[in-house]
């Protein structure tokens, strides 16, 4: 598990290096014509700011964007190990940013929409055990900032308000019975720690 989050920061950087020089721009074609700027980049994001030394949260994602919008995929990824009740999540989400402004600091707002699939396990016996699987779906509006230290890069700080809906199987075994029970929640997650993002994009074509 921990390789994943070591492979989150060694990729990015790598890129990082590989990348000023084979950076496009998409100003102009062949014709001359400029009416069609268009930004590509791959995104290494951060779920959660208040994370501790054994979960990552994560992702990754490209972005597609037009002055002044802008649309990305993510891939976000959730592991907490090191504890007596070890987890992953899944999620692939998608939204979309306004940009106020368009600059080496750019603040954007936008809304966002994902769905998602967690399943954890925690069993004390070979018999005895609780399997709880998780299919929630997450909107609602963003609010954030990208800046630009370099044409090829941005880092982004963004906060979201999360509206959640979810519907929850749980099994319950104990020796020579297995119950099970379906629920749904909605709840709305406002807390500043995990409703932040913090990340870095990777530009491979550029509009100037």
């Amino acid at each position: 598990m921990k390789k994943l989050a070591c492979l989150s920061i060694v990729l990015p950087l790598f890129i990082l290096i590989i990348q000023p020089s084979g950076i496009l721009y998409a100003d102009s074609d062949d014709s001359g014509d400029t009416s069609s700027p268009l930004d590509v980049g791959l995104i290494f994001n951060i779920d959660g700011i208040s994370l501790d030394f054994e979960e990552y949260q994560g992702g990754f994602g490209v972005k597609l964007g037009k002055d002044p919008l802008a649309f990305r995929i993510l891939l976000d990824l959730s592991v907490s190990i090191g504890t007596d009740r070890p987890f992953i999540t899944l999620d692939v989400g998608t939204s979309f940013e306004y940009h106020l402004i368009k600059g080496p600091l750019s603040p954007y707002f936008g809304g966002f929409l994902s769905l998602g699939y967690w399943s954890r396990k925690i069993e004390t016996a070979t018999d005895t055990w609780i399997l709880t699987r998780t299919f929630p779906i997450s909107f609602g509006p963003l609010f954030g900032i990208e800046i630009f230290p370099a044409d090829f890069l941005s880092i982004f700080l963004e906060y979201a308000l999360e509206f959640e809906y979810s519907l929850i199987s749980t099994e319950t075994s104990v020796p020579g019975s297995v119950t099970l029970v379906r629920t749904d929640e909605f709840t709305i997650n406002t807390d500043l720690g995990n409703s932040a993002k913090l990340g870095i994009i990777i530009y491979f074509i550029r509009s100037k």
